[in-house]
């Protein structure tokens, strides 16, 4: 049930999927907290620039130091660290005790009127604020704001505790602006899962092979450059194998193209079954297959590339019987570049299918 609820409320209860829901939000976030917190910081300043004519003469100076000079200060931090892209961690906790700080110092200021002021009407926007434009996250904005709420109702209770009628009704607004502010982040929350399902669903649109389910070329121009120079880095070999399904023209000329299509589904599936969680998969186009196999050795991709050719070989399609493939062989080198790694295994393959196909070479 908990796991419904966070899934359903909060984030994802796939632990993977929720991670990157959450990297999502730090990196749309970013520009709000820093639009959003020098706005606030200039806000704080205008107004209190305001309230140094119209409060008691006795307080200006704690008024000036506090709202005019702290919190403006503090806000104007919390925007140039999301302009400068700080860690988000530190960024989000300096943005969790903003609404903290401003709280506690609302009440030192206005501990000290003897009577409610209108001024009071800052909590209640200070709940709000929080809740739906700071940019903080669901959980850590509702935290921050309850904070606010009891700060908000502790200090009024203790120091203005004869006049119940004005207490009351301050409780009966920052209530509302609590509800309001909670029903508000929720909706705001659903729009941005909803927004990043969405953005999902459009990257698998663009990266998955329609017809097989597995990586197509566009995933493995975002992948194999990025593995590639980390086996550099650590001095590691990445092996790439190159496949090719022989005599797969004669399966479209004779049965037909539906009948092509389900012999590359099958195909598809074996090879997804075959290979480690930690390799990659991908379409190359028509009936070619390309396996990205990490820290893989000479030995180790041409027995796996065996392995893959003779499970093909002996697995019976549907109206077709049996299929072999035809696969290149490579691994990489610290000289390597994409181009290079992806020729030598293309040569490979066509020396396989020169000498004969159902067979595996390697090019080194």
């Amino acid at each position: 049930m908990l796991k419904s609820i966070k899934d359903k409320y909060f984030g994802f209860s796939n632990e993977e999927k929720n991670h990157q829901f959450i990297l999502w939000q730090h990196e749309i976030s970013v520009k709000q907290i820093q639009y959003i917190l020098l706005l606030t910081g200039i806000i704080y300043i205008i107004i209190s620039i305001i309230n140094i004519f119209v409060l008691n003469i006795n307080i200006n100076n704690l008024l000036i130091f506090l709202q005019l000079i702290v919190i403006p200060c503090y806000a104007f931090l919390i925007s140039y660290c999301a302009y400068k892209k700080v860690n988000f961690k530190i960024l989000e906790t300096l943005l969790f005790l903003a609404p903290v700080f401003a709280s506690l110092l609302h009440a030192l200021i206005f501990s000290n009127l003897d009577t409610y002021s209108s001024y009071q009407t800052e909590l209640y926007l200070m709940i709000f604020w929080t809740l739906t434009i700071s940019g903080l996250r669901l959980n850590k904005a509702i935290i921050s704001a309850l904070f606010v709420f009891i700060v908000g109702e502790v200090y009024p209770y203790i120091f203005y505790e004869k006049q119940q009628t004005s207490f009351i009704l301050h409780t009966m607004w920052m209530s509302v602006s609590l509800l309001f502010g909670v029903v508000g982040a929720f909706l705001l929350h659903q729009t941005k899962k909803d927004t990043f399902i969405k953005e999902l669903e459009l990257q698998e649109l663009a990266t998955i092979d329609k017809l097989t389910g597995v990586n197509n070329r566009s995933k493995l121009d975002s992948i194999l450059p990025h593995e590639l120079n980390k086996s550099k880095k650590y001095n590691q070999n990445i092996g790439v194998l190159l496949l090719d399904l022989d005599h797969f023209k004669e399966v479209n000329d004779t049965h037909g193209h539906l009948t092509g299509d389900e012999v590359l589904i099958a195909i598809s599936k074996t090879l997804q079954k075959s290979i480690r969680s930690s390799d990659f998969l991908f379409r190359w186009g028509g009936e070619e297959f390309m396996i990205v196999c990490l820290e893989a050795s000479q030995t180790d991709i041409i027995t796996f590339a065996e392995q893959i050719r003779a499970e093909i070989s002996k697995q019976e399609l549907n109206h077709v019987g049996y299929k072999t493939v035809s696969i290149g062989a490579t691994i990489s080198n610290n000289t390597d570049s994409i181009d290079s790694l992806i020729q030598r295994a293309d040569d490979a393959l066509y020396e396989a299918k020169e000498t004969g196909r159902n067979k595996v070479c390697f090019k080194l």
